[in-house]
């Protein structure tokens, strides 16, 4: 008889098979990726220095990803220890920060992560203080002149660019050049877009002046849930190294590690021509929907995104929600946030033909057809025609 909790996982992943799946924040992974996932490895332990017997095919396999990220992200080092986004900015912030120093980074209200927010965040609980950069809410990205007056003047210890909602590429030379100038240090989250940057499509913050670049590896790029650290430096690297084992976590989940080298050899592989199709995707999307009267905002450029994320902008949580109930009736699925991510479906395979009959779908629900069979017939057709992943290896 089959576990109560094996039929849900079964349940839901025929739910979500049925689904046009556009969640930014998520990806899917291929069965290679899978395959380490699901090894011995996930019952094993991994400690440095070393402290556990039996590991010697899970240091190889470490050692081996770590070499791929450095060769993907353009990086003399990096670190596969994190066991997600959050924790790698935290290690990063542990290592270069002392408690009352001034963390400074985007607006919550334009998408900066919530970890690094005054009250109740990562930064409060390390003795941190936050304060927030000067925002273009109608550019969506940081007012740069005003930003660089903030930073000469209140001369934060670190410097955090990136964000939940972003579209374009971050000021980042601008930024690391006044930082530098009194020897604060530039931090790059590229949770949302690390499979742009593997790619070279988006931008390359450390090639661009960033100290240290983290992220998540699950979202753009498409590898299990885990984070990355990526730096030039080598004294940071050294530092850093002491700040994981009994400090911000335990053991690292050396089977996300192996599957994390996996997709790793996918990126290498195939990861410029996704990330590509990726963004071609995404302002296909965003210019249809636009076209179509739905709430996706140019900047002062005229431009809606250069990243895997198209934003409708619905003013909100609250209408937002009712957005994505509004799509899930139809199996489009997005969030409250409405960042709409092409990032799944393009792993899918999904071209231009593919994106004129999703936009279609989209904007019939949204602007309120009533006969949702006749949407859930595009979506059907959408989900029949591609069945399997690509880009892999």
């Amino acid at each position: 008889m089959l576990d109560k909790v094996l039929d849900l996982v079964q349940k839901h992943e025929a739910y979500r098979s049925s689904c046009v799946n556009l969640i930014a924040s998520e990806n899917v992974v291929s069965d290679q990726v899978k395959r380490a996932l699901g090894s011995d490895l996930a019952g094993r332990y991994v400690a440095y220095p070393k402290f556990y017997g039996g590991t010697r095919f899970m240091d190889e396999a470490w050692s081996l990803t770590e070499e791929r990220a450095c060769r993907v992200f353009r990086a003399k080092y990096a670190s596969v220890n994190p066991i997600g986004g959050h924790i790698a900015l935290m290690a990063t912030l542990t290592t270069l920060c002392r408690p009352g120093a001034t963390v400074a980074s985007i607006p919550p209200e334009y998408g900066g992560y919530g970890g690094l927010a005054r009250e109740h965040s990562m930064a409060s609980m390390l003795g941190l203080r936050a304060d927030y950069l000067p925002y273009d809410g109608e550019g969506y990205n940081l007012n740069t002149e005003k930003s660089l007056e903030y930073i000469a003047q209140n001369k934060p210890k670190v410097v955090v660019l990136g964000s939940s909602v972003i579209l374009f590429p971050q000021p980042v030379r601008e930024v690391a050049e006044e930082v530098h100038r009194y020897g604060g240090s530039l931090v790059y989250d590229g949770s949302h877009v690390m499979g742009l940057i593997a790619g070279g499509v988006f931008q390359d913050p450390l090639r661009e002046g960033a100290d240290v670049l983290v992220g998540s590896t699950h979202k753009s790029f498409f590898g299990p849930q885990g984070g990355l650290i990526l730096s030039n430096d080598s004294e940071f690297m050294a530092k850093l190294s002491s700040n994981f084992l009994h400090v911000t976590q335990d053991n690292p989940h050396p089977n996300r590690v192996a599957a994390l080298g996996v997709a790793l050899a996918e990126a290498e592989k195939w990861g410029a021509q996704y990330a590509s199709r990726v963004v071609l995707n995404s302002k296909r999307l965003a210019k249809l929907l636009f076209e179509e009267g739905l709430p996706v905002t140019p900047n002062t450029r005229g431009d809606f995104t250069q990243s895997h994320q198209v934003f409708l902008n619905y003013g909100g949580w609250e209408k937002g929600s009712d957005v994505r109930d509004k799509l899930e009736e139809v199996r489009i699925i997005v969030d409250a946030g409405v960042r709409v991510g092409l990032n799944e479906v393009t792993r899918r395979g999904y071209d231009e033909v593919d994106i004129e009959s999703l936009a279609h779908a989209i904007a019939l629900k949204l602007k309120g057809h009533e006969a949702n069979t006749d949407i859930l017939k595009i979506v059907d057709e959408l989900v029949e025609k591609h069945p399997r992943i690509h880009y892999t290896l």
